[in-house]
């Protein structure tokens, strides 16, 4: 059957209108999902977090079976010099290595109003050469830290220091570490060393401090002191004081 002109130009009519609907959604939806992902300039996690993904974007790589990642074209020696030139330096200028293993020292999601953050602390130590090991009560590690934060199903990096400070000794981390919240929007890993010698024994703590996009080391203390094991001797009375961090 034939229809009318102006039946067959209200039938186009509508079709257009139809499609042009259609292209409207599909261009929406398209730009939506634009919208979802990161910035080019932010690397980010894609789905639920992890500690492995997190590490193989921060280095480009991860081994799950040493749960490590390696941090290459570095000079370990340079960096203490510049970062932390009077401690434990000696050992690591003499082996000046130009990679490092990297490995997940704490993570932790924390919530900061209504927006989530994974904090992610590492510790890393000269990659050696052949059956040599990193270990001495001077070998030190490399604290670093890493924060993602949520956009949609996106964890976008947001702040990363490989290099906060040098802590630990016999090539690992001290095992009195516990994160802490010490601002309305600051968080930091608190850490606590120990050491004897001598007869003296102390106890060191110091603060990895995350705030904003900022990442660095502002607290060190000595938080405890002893050297009632260094002599009997009534010429030299022994000393010792205690003190404890809080923060409100």
């Amino acid at each position: 059957l034939w229809h009318s002109p102006s039946k067959q130009l209200k039938r186009i009519h509508i079709l257009g209108i139809a499609a042009a609907t259609a292209v409207v959604m599909i261009g929406g939806y398209v730009l939506l999902n634009d919208l979802r992902k990161p910035l080019a300039t932010l690397p980010a996690i894609h789905g639920a977090f992890q500690s492995s993904s997190a590490m193989s974007l921060l280095y480009g790589n991860y081994d799950d079976t040493n749960h490590s990642s390696l941090w290459v074209d570095i000079d370990f020696g340079k960096l203490l010099n510049v970062q932390d030139r009077d401690r434990f330096v000696g050992i690591l200028t003499q082996i000046r290595p130009a990679a490092a293993v990297v490995r997940v020292y704490d993570a932790v999601m924390a919530t900061t109003g209504h927006v989530k953050r994974w904090y992610v602390f590492t510790w890393a130590t000269p990659k050696m050469d052949g059956e040599a090991e990193y270990v001495c009560h001077a070998c030190a590690v490399v604290i670093g830290a890493a924060v993602f934060e949520q956009r949609d199903e996106w964890w976008e990096l947001k702040a990363f220091n490989p290099f906060v400070a040098t802590s630990g000794q016999w090539g690992k981390p001290a095992e009195k570490a516990r994160f802490v919240q010490w601002a309305s929007d600051g968080y930091g890993l608190l850490v606590t060393e120990d050491s004897i010698g001598q007869g003296v024994s102390q106890e060191y703590t110091s603060l990895f401090a995350i705030r904003r996009d900022t990442i660095k080391a502002i607290l060190g203390l000595r938080t405890r002191g002893d050297d009632r094991g260094r002599s009997a001797d009534e010429n030299y009375p022994s000393r010792s004081c205690s003190k404890e961090l809080t923060f409100t």
